[in-house]
């Protein structure tokens, strides 16, 4: 009898263990496997792929998509998944998930809220897409990091941390030094109604004054007498003879000295 509800005890855990119908719990985040006992991980080559849209690199804060999905459509529908981004070598989970599909898939806490995103329910799927956003603060660049999916196939069938391409962090790109034009006033200013800093000639008198009605300094002959004086009406020097006797006096009448017989 004790051996009985043993053995119904054990087919109930593993029911439990490998089915998680409503996700993984957040004490598998570091292995990503199923509690023990547990079947062993497939080996061979996985019917399952993880792919990301940052195969170029990713910038911090930024978002890139992670899917989960066959490698041929004649591979068989998968049923449970874990997966988280990490750094290369690393076990916390790296950056947060969001979920596209609610009916489908949620977020658990793994490191940090939303590190990890696991199946909803046991419904069967081909194809599973989420979106992951790298931390705001750089790690550096160069940092390598990928995804990581454990993939439930059935009870017994599962792949565990199949791996994305690496893909790293990017410098963040350098503010443009010279920005675009903007609606301020050019530095360099149109021309206005201001005055040219050459004047226009006005009215006010040249600086070379023209000649005005203020007398040569050479003056012109006036009617002010020569200093060779003109003939006037004076005496000559040589006077005129006037009618004053002459020196030489006329014969008289006086008689003669010899009277007459």
């Amino acid at each position: 009898m004790n051996q009985v509800l043993a053995i119904v005890a054990a087919v109930c855990c593993i029911g439990s263990v490998y089915g998680y119908p409503s996700g993984a719990p957040t004490g598998q985040c570091v292995a990503m496997t199923p509690q023990s006992p547990h079947p062993a991980a497939q080996t061979g080559t996985s019917p399952y792929q993880i792919t990301t849209n940052a195969s170029a690199g990713y910038l911090p804060g930024q978002t890139y998509s992670v899917t989960i999905s066959k490698t041929s459509s004649s591979s068989t529908d998968f049923k449970g998944f874990l997966c988280q981004v990490r750094q290369v070598g690393q076990t916390a989970a790296f950056g947060t998930f969001a979920v596209r599909d609610a009916s489908k898939a949620k977020t658990i806490t793994c490191t940090s809220s939303g590190g990890a995103v696991t199946h909803m329910n046991k419904d069967t799927v081909s194809q599973q897409t989420f979106d992951w956003t790298a931390p705001s603060t750089p790690l550096g660049v160069g940092t390598q990091v990928e995804a990581l999916c454990t993939v439930v196939q059935s009870r017994d069938v599962l792949w565990v941390q199949l791996r994305s391409p690496q893909f790293q962090e990017l410098a963040i790109p350098m503010v443009a030094t010279t920005a675009p034009p903007t609606t301020l006033v050019s530095t360099t200013k149109a021309p206005t109604a201001k005055a040219s800093t050459t004047k226009a000639p006005t009215a006010k008198a040249s600086t070379t004054k023209a000649p005005t009605a203020k007398a040569s300094t050479t003056k012109a002959p006036t009617a002010k007498a020569s200093t060779t004086k003109a003939p006037t009406a004076k005496a000559s020097t040589t006077k005129v003879p006037t009618a004053k006797a002459l020196t030489t006096k006329a014969p008289t009448t006086k008689a003669p000295t010899t009277k007459a017989p």
